[in-house]
């Protein structure tokens, strides 16, 4: 069971580049399947709610599921619908300026 907390296994580069392919893959079943998906833009309370689910259910693979791969195809998932949510409703930059803090949002 591999899960190794210490060493990265990515770049940020493909990180990003995973999450793409996510955003890709959603967006063609969104277009193959509008009866399942639905063709009205989502709410930001409709986004956090999916966000949520798939917590949970990722959640649920990591704690019966050997290794961290399973968990890892679900936080792409979860990225990508992160993505899609700012996509729709505004993606604000962080203030790069502002002192590192947990406070700041």
């Amino acid at each position: 069971m591999d899960r190794d907390i210490i060493n990265p296994k990515a770049t940020r580069e493909q990180v990003f580049n995973a999450i793409s392919t996510e955003r890709k893959y959603q967006a063609q079943i969104i277009a193959s399947d509008k009866e399942i998906c639905g063709t009205i833009p989502k709410s930001l309370g409709d986004y956090l709610v999916m966000l949520n689910s798939y917590m949970n259910k990722t959640l649920e693979v990591w704690t019966n599921t050997p290794g961290n791969e399973a968990s890892l195809h679900m936080i792409r998932k979860i990225a990508g619908i992160a993505v899609k949510c700012m996509e729709q409703h505004g993606a604000p930059f962080r203030k790069l300026s502002e002192k590192p803090s947990y406070k700041n949002v």
